[in-house]
């Protein structure tokens, strides 16, 4: 009789044993599916717009694939910072207070790529922030 007590333990402890270490795998799945989606969200694409000029921007619009951004102004000597979650060319034109416009050409961006967009008087020049080191 005792035999076949220790037997009964011996088998539910493998089924506890089994158990935790579904859990415990399950567990570390949801961390990881959470660490990825969580390092997608990060890795967006940036955009770091820098006024160089003495004058106000009034607005700032960035072209993508069929998609446009419009940003409010950007102070004289200003900074702004935008994230687009997506992979494409972009293209930006910077109209000023006194209704002039300057433009750049493109620029391709991806996951976890920030880019420079200097924006000067008669033009905006597009930079990776890799190539500034």
């Amino acid at each position: 009789m005792d035999g076949a007590k220790y037997a009964f333990f011996a088998e539910n402890n493998g089924d506890a044993k089994m158990k935790k270490a579904i859990f415990i795998i399950s567990i570390l799945a949801i961390i990881l599916v959470l660490s990825f989606a969580i390092s997608a969200y990060l890795a967006r694409p940036s955009f770091k717009l820098i006024n160089h000029t003495q004058r106000d921007i009034k607005e700032v619009q960035v072209f993508w694939r069929d998609k446009t951004m419009k940003l409010a102004g950007i102070k004289a000597g200003g900074k702004e910072k935008i994230h687009i979650n997506s992979e494409a060319a972009a293209k930006f034109i910077a109209t000023f207070a006194d209704s002039r416009i300057v433009e750049s050409g493109e620029i391709y961006f991806t996951s976890r790529l920030n880019i420079i967009v200097d924006i000067y008087d008669n033009e905006i020049k597009l930079v990776y922030d890799f190539q500034r080191l």
